[in-house]
C-alpha cells in the first residue's frame, strides 16, 4: 500500500493502455489507407445538404448491392454493413438518419486512485477511430480521423471470412533494448512486429468510397 501511495502503480496500467492505443490507430490507419485505395466504386458529390447527401449514399448502396459480380469472392446482392468516415460528415448524417448510439464503446473507462476516488482515463480518447453507433439498425457508423474529411469509405463484412482484406499478424509485439536518444538524451524504447496483410481476389468489390466536395466544417 504504501508502494502504492508514493508511486501511484496505476501509471503503468496508464502507460500500457495509452501504448495499446497507439498501435490501435497505427493499425486502423494502415488498413483504412489499404481499403479507400482499393475500393470497386469511387464517386463525387458536391455538397447540397445532408438530405442530399444520404440520399447519393442510398444510390451508392444500390450500386454496391446490384453491380457485384454474383459469385462466392464477394458480397453479391448485400448492402454495405458499416460506414467509415469523419466526425463532420458523420455530424452531417445523424441529422437525417435513424441513429443509435453505442453507448458501451463510447463509455470512459474508469480507474480507481488509491485514496479510493474515481477518475476517467483519458486515453480512450486518443483513439482515432471509434465505433459510435448504428445507422437505422443496421449500419455501423465509425467516426474515424485517419480518411481525410470529406471521405466517406462504406463496405460490407460478416464474420472471420466475409471480408476482401486481410490483416495476418503472426510475430507478437516485442520490445528493443532501451536506448539514449541522441540529440536529448531521453530514454527510449521501440515496439516491434511483423504481420501480412492482403487484398483478395475481386476484394476491391467489398469497398465503395465517396468524396464530397465544398463541405464546410460545422459545430459538433
Amino acid at each position: 500500500d504504501n508502494i502504492r501511495e508514493q508511486h501511484d502503480l496505476q501509471k503503468e496500467a496508464d502507460m500500457t493502455a495509452v501504448l495499446s492505443a497507439e498501435i490501435c490507430n497505427e493499425i486502423n490507419q494502415e488498413v483504412i489507407t489499404d481499403l479507400r485505395d482499393n475500393v470497386g466504386i469511387h464517386e463525387e458529390l458536391n455538397w447540397q445538404g445532408p438530405e442530399a447527401l444520404w440520399s447519393f449514399l442510398e444510390g451508392l448502396f444500390y450500386r454496391f448491392e446490384t453491380e457485384t459480380a454474383p459469385n462466392k469472392e464477394v458480397p453479391f446482392g448485400r448492402k454495405p454493413n458499416w460506414i467509415v468516415t469523419s466526425k463532420l460528415l458523420a455530424a452531417e448524417i445523424k441529422k437525417v438518419v435513424d441513429f443509435e448510439k453505442c453507448l458501451e464503446t463510447i463509455k470512459p473507462i474508469e480507474r480507481v486512485l488509491s485514496n479510493g476516488e474515481r477518475v476517467s482515463s483519458e486515453w480512450h480518447d486518443s483513439l482515432k477511430c471509434v465505433y459510435t453507433g448504428t445507422i437505422n439498425k443496421e449500419i455501423k457508423l465509425i467516426e474515424c480521423e485517419h480518411l481525410l474529411p470529406n471521405d466517406i469509405l462504406v463496405g460490407f463484412k460478416e464474420g472471420p471470412y466475409g471480408s476482401g482484406h486481410a490483416w495476418l499478424p503472426y510475430v507478437p509485439f516485442t520490445q528493443t533494448p532501451v536506448v539514449l536518444d541522441p540529440e536529448t538524451f531521453h530514454p527510449r524504447k521501440g515496439i516491434l512486429t511483423r504481420y501480412a496483410k492482403r487484398l483478395s481476389t475481386k476484394g476491391f468489390n467489398f469497398y465503395a468510397r465517396l468524396t464530397v466536395k465544398g463541405h464546410e466544417p460545422v459545430d459538433i
